[in-house]
């Protein structure tokens, strides 16, 4: 087979193959995408979504209104997890527990809550105990009262004991928050 033969095919094959190209392009730009009934040039605009609304931080307030539903789901994921970490604890974590939850905590309740610190550290300076530790979690809250500034709150735990010992009893905690500063604090809480 000549040059001349091997060039001709080439040409031909590059022919075809625009020609199927532009065949492909004419076929997909006649091809009409099924519009919904109303929609169209001819239509108004879609409507636009509303805002995202971006989540409550951890203790603050929500806006009143139509979003007291999400204030009130705020302040339960709030006690939720002040809860779990207020009731969860081991003896080698020397009441960190406690002390990382200072900042969500009324003055007055992080003042008490110092003292007992302070009073359970002295009790344990005799050396290190034997290892124990407990596992709170929520079951179940329940709204006492949720108002503008103040919620009272009876939880219902699972905890779980470990050690030398593992039980798992049940227990409620009656927990008060109030609004300082446009964030929700603790300002008591309870075992019962």
């Amino acid at each position: 087979m000549s040059t001349r033969s091997k060039r001709i095919i080439i040409a031909v094959v590059i022919l075809v193959i625009v020609a199927i190209l532009a065949w492909v392009f004419f076929l997909l730009r006649a091809v009409k995408i099924p519009m919904p009934p109303g929609v169209g040039a001819s239509s108004p605009a879609i409507p636009s979504l509303p805002p995202v609304v971006p989540p409550t931080p951890l203790g603050a307030v929500a806006p009143s209104g139509a979003h007291a539903e999400v204030a009130q789901a705020g302040i339960e994921a709030f006690a939720r997890s002040f809860v779990e970490r207020y009731g969860s604890f081991s003896s080698q974590s020397n009441f960190e527990n406690l002390e990382d939850l200072y900042p969500f905590m009324t003055v007055s309740f992080q003042g008490e809550t110092k003292a007992s610190v302070a009073r359970l550290r002295k009790q344990q300076s005799g050396g290190l105990p034997q290892y124990s530790g407990v596992t709170t979690r929520v079951m179940s809250v329940k709204k006492n009262l949720v108002s503008a500034d103040e919620a009272k709150l009876l939880i219902s735990t699972q905890r779980q004991n470990s050690g030398t010992n593992s039980v798992i009893t049940y227990q409620d905690i009656a927990l008060t928050l109030l609004k300082v500063e446009g964030q929700w604090k603790v300002d008591a809480a309870g075992w019962k």
